[in-house]
């Protein structure tokens, strides 16, 4: 899944908190949330030092530190509901991804040890097949390898309609090319 897709579907499935968050979505938005905190603290930090630096030349700024601060209180809100309920969701149907309840996520509240129980728990792979909260939300590389009828009847079935294409391919060749030309005895 690119990082692209995975935004949009962290952002689709901004209120669902069931069904299940694969690696790269979790991470992707992780890191998505990562680089936008990082832009609005380089924003902030350049706004307070043009203010300052305007006030040390003697520029007379209408309070421009003041403003920050009540554009700061806007933008902290509709960063948690643009940022951390999509995050909270990702979360919670990525524990589900490794079959695990979504009340996990309260262990985090644990001084370092609930953090790091949480994040052995993230990285963990996903059940490959069918969980408690449902499928697997991407394909997994190993998914048709040896994937059981139940699985996935479509890939089997094409396989077998192709062996049994080619058999007839072989058995025709036989018939025709080896034992028409076989001496007989």
């Amino acid at each position: 899944m690119g990082f692209i897709r995975a935004i949009g579907a962290s952002y689709a499935n901004i209120l669902n908190f069931s069904g299940r968050a694969s690696r790269a979505e979790y991470w992707c938005f992780v890191l998505f949330q990562f680089l936008v905190g990082l832009a609005l603290v380089g924003a902030t930090m350049g706004y307070a030092i043009y203010a300052v630096t305007l006030a040390e030349y003697g520029i007379p700024t209408p309070d421009m530190i003041g403003d920050l601060q009540s554009w700061m209180a806007i933008i902290q809100v509709v960063m948690f509901l643009l940022l951390t309920v999509p995050g909270l969701s990702s979360l919670i149907r990525r524990l589900h991804d490794t079959d695990k309840s979504g009340w996990w996520f309260f262990i985090s509240f644990l001084p370092l040890i609930g953090a790091l129980i949480l994040l052995y728990f993230v990285v963990q792979p996903g059940t490959a097949r069918r969980n408690r909260f449902g499928q697997p939300t991407v394909a997994r590389k190993h998914r048709h390898k040896n994937a059981p009828k139940e699985f996935a009847p479509h890939i089997v079935a094409k396989k077998a309609a192709r062996d049994a294409k080619r058999r007839a391919e072989i058995h025709d060749y036989y018939r025709k090319n080896v034992a028409a030309h076989a001496p007989q005895t």
